[in-house]
């Protein structure tokens, strides 16, 4: 939730380009194949959490390689 507040925080400051850098999808990611589904889940999950409500104007950006899993990303929007 830290993240969320500080998001709307910076959307009170008129900010509205955003980076969000706490997507360490391939850092956590489970060796064992059979944890990796739910872990993603977990962390598209949370992370959507750190955006609900931002404003339609807000472009929120992260940075990080979704190598092998492209469809991550599109889950992230």
């Amino acid at each position: 939730m830290a993240i969320k507040n500080e998001v709307e925080d910076l959307e009170k400051a008129s900010i509205n380009v955003i980076q969000i850098d706490e997507v360490a999808l391939r850092e956590g990611l489970p060796l064992r194949k059979s944890e990796q589904a739910f872990y993603l889940d977990w962390a598209i999950h949370s992370f959507r959490i750190t955006n609900v409500g931002v404003k339609d104007t807000t472009q929120l950006m992260c940075f990080n390689s979704y190598d092998p899993h492209p469809h991550v990303l599109l889950q992230l929007q």
